[in-house]
C-alpha cells in the first residue's frame, strides 16, 4: 500500500510541475525505499529514505520570457541587416568614386600628353638626329713669371659649339667650333664623317678634320699637362680605320701634315697605330694605351718652334703610353711622350746638339660629395727633358680642386709651380740659344665652366 501512495504522489507531482506556468513547488519529503527505481530528469533524492522532489523551473524560461528572447533577438537581425545595407550603399559609393577617378586621371594624362607634344615640336626646331652642345670658360687669373714679373687677367677662356648629327645607322657626322683667349680667333676645331654601326660591327672609318689618335692627355685639373703642351697633333685631314671588341680597341691612321723632309713634296706622308684596353666594372674602371706616329715633329708644339718645317733632314717618330685606373673615388692617371730619336741641331737643339725632347705626368685624384654636390681634388706632378727650346719647364707642381655647384656648370680652382732648366742649358740652336734661368714660377687660376 506504501508502494501505492509513493506512485500516486509521484504522478502528482510530475503533473503539475509540467503543466502549471504558475506553480512553482519547493519539494516534497517521502519515506521510500531506495530500491523505488529510476527517478525521471529533473528530481532528486537526499537523505535516507526520504526522497526530495524539486522541480528545476529556474533552468527552463517561462513563455513569455522565451517570447522576449525571441523579439530581442530580432531586434539585434533587423539592426545587422541596416549595418549589411550600410555596407553595400558604402561600397557602391566607393565603386562609383573609383570610377570618377579613373576617368579623372585619364584625361589629366590626355592633357600631359598634349602639353609635352607641344613642348617636344617646340624643341624639335633641329631636323630628327642633330644634336647640339658646347661650353663657356671664363677664368681669373694669377701669375708670376721666371723674372718675378706679376700679372692677373680675366678672360673669356673658351667658347665651344658642336654639332653632331646621325644620318643613318651607319653615318654620323661631328661638327665643333673653338675659340680660345691664345689665339683670339674662331677656328673649326673638328669636322668629321663617321661610318660605322657598333651593333653590326666592330669596324668603323672615319674621316675629316681632326687630331690624330696620339697620346691622352687625361687630367683632372685645369691646365693642359705638359704631355698636351709638347705631344697634341691636331688641325689635320686624317682618315682613320678603327676597330673596338671587347674592351681592345686599335686605329690606323693617315694625314698630310705641316712639316716634310727636304726636297719631299707636299703629300699624305704622315700616320701613325694606336692600341688600347678598357675594363670598367662596379668597382673601378681601368684603360692602358700606347700609340705611334712616324713623325712627332709635325705636333702642335714642336711644328710652331721648328727653324724649317718643311726641311727636315729625317722624320723623327714619336711614342706614348699612358695609363689609368678609378677605384672608391681615387683616380691615378699616368702617361709618358717621346721623340724616338734627336733632332738635327740645326731643326730642335738642346745643349748645343740636337734635342730628343720628351715630356711626362703623374697624377692622383679624388673625388667625393659635399652638399650632395660631386667634388674634386687633385694633384700632379709633370717634367720635361730637353725641351727648353720648346718654351716648357723642366718640372712642375700642381694641386687644384673644383666642384658641381649646379648641374653643368663647375667652379674649380688651380695652382702651379713651375722649374726653369738650369742657366746653363741652351735651347736654339748650337750657338748661344735661349739661356733657361733656373728660377721658379707661379700661377693661380680660378674657372667658371658650364656646359650644355
Amino acid at each position: 500500500m506504501l508502494y501505492s501512495f509513493f506512485g500516486f504522489a509521484i504522478r502528482y507531482i510530475l503533473y503539475n510541475t509540467t503543466n502549471s506556468a504558475t506553480h512553482e513547488p519547493e519539494g516534497v519529503n517521502l519515506k521510500i525505499d531506495k530500491n523505488a527505481g529510476v527517478l525521471p530528469d529533473g528530481i532528486s533524492i537526499s537523505g535516507v529514505g526520504t526522497v526530495h522532489i524539486s522541480a528545476q523551473d529556474q533552468d527552463t524560461p517561462t513563455r513569455a520570457q522565451m517570447w522576449e528572447t525571441i523579439q530581442q533577438q530580432q531586434q539585434e537581425v533587423e539592426t545587422l541587416k541596416g549595418i549589411l545595407k550600410k555596407n553595400h550603399q558604402d561600397v557602391g559609393s566607393l565603386k562609383m568614386s573609383q570610377g570618377e577617378n579613373q576617368l579623372a586621371l585619364a584625361k589629366t594624362k590626355k592633357d600631359l600628353d598634349e602639353v609635352n607634344l607641344k613642348l617636344d615640336s617646340g624643341k624639335n626646331i633641329l631636323p630628327q638626329g642633330i644634336k647640339i652642345g658646347g661650353a663657356v670658360e671664363i677664368e681669373a687669373g694669377y701669375s708670376e713669371d721666371y723674372s718675378g714679373v706679376e700679372s692677373n687677367d680675366l678672360t673669356l677662356a673658351t667658347v665651344e659649339l658642336s654639332f653632331e648629327t646621325k644620318l643613318n645607322n651607319w653615318v654620323n657626322t661631328s661638327f665643333a667650333l673653338l675659340y680660345e683667349d691664345d689665339p683670339g680667333q674662331i677656328n673649326v676645331d673638328e669636322a668629321i664623317v663617321t661610318i660605322g654601326n657598333s651593333e653590326r660591327s666592330q669596324f668603323y672609318v672615319t674621316t675629316g678634320l681632326t687630331a690624330a689618335p696620339f697620346g691622352s692627355f687625361e687630367t683632372q685639373l685645369l691646365s693642359d699637362p705638359l704631355t698636351l703642351s709638347m705631344g697634341e697633333s691636331g688641325g689635320n685631314v686624317l682618315v682613320l680605320l678603327g676597330v673596338e671588341n671587347n674592351g681592345f680597341s686599335g686605329s690606323l691612321y693617315a694625314f698630310n701634315g705641316d712639316t716634310n723632309e727636304t726636297g719631299q713634296k707636299d703629300v699624305i706622308a704622315h700616320g701613325g697605330v694606336s692600341v688600347g684596353y678598357s675594363l670598367e666594372t662596379e668597382d673601378f674602371n681601368f684603360s692602358l694605351g700606347a700609340g705611334y706616329i712616324n713623325n712627332i715633329a709635325d705636333t702642335d708644339g714642336i711644328t710652331d718652334v721648328l727653324t724649317d718645317a718643311g726641311g727636315l733632314k729625317d722624320t723623327i717618330a714619336g711614342y706614348t703610353v699612358n695609363g689609368m685606373l678609378a677605384a672608391k673615388g681615387f683616380t691615378l692617371i699616368g702617361e709618358y711622350v717621346t721623340a724616338g730619336k734627336a733632332f738635327q741641331n740645326s731643326e730642335l737643339a738642346f745643349n748645343g746638339k740636337g734635342a730628343k725632347p720628351s715630356a711626362w705626368l703623374l697624377e692622383v685624384g679624388y673625388t667625393f660629395e659635399v652638399a650632395e654636390r660631386e667634388a674634386t681634388i687633385a694633384a700632379n706632378i709633370q717634367g720635361t727633358r730637353e725641351a727648353l727650346a720648346l718654351g716648357l719647364p723642366k718640372s712642375r707642381i700642381a694641386v687644384g680642386s673644383s666642384i658641381a655647384m649646379f648641374e653643368n656648370t663647375t667652379v674649380g680652382f688651380e695652382w702651379a709651380h713651375d722649374k726653369d732648366y738650369s742657366t746653363s742649358d741652351t735651347g736654339a740652336d748650337n750657338t748661344a740659344g735661349s739661356a733657361a734661368t733656373n728660377k721658379d714660377a707661379d700661377s693661380a687660376t680660378m674657372k667658371l665652366a658650364v656646359e650644355f
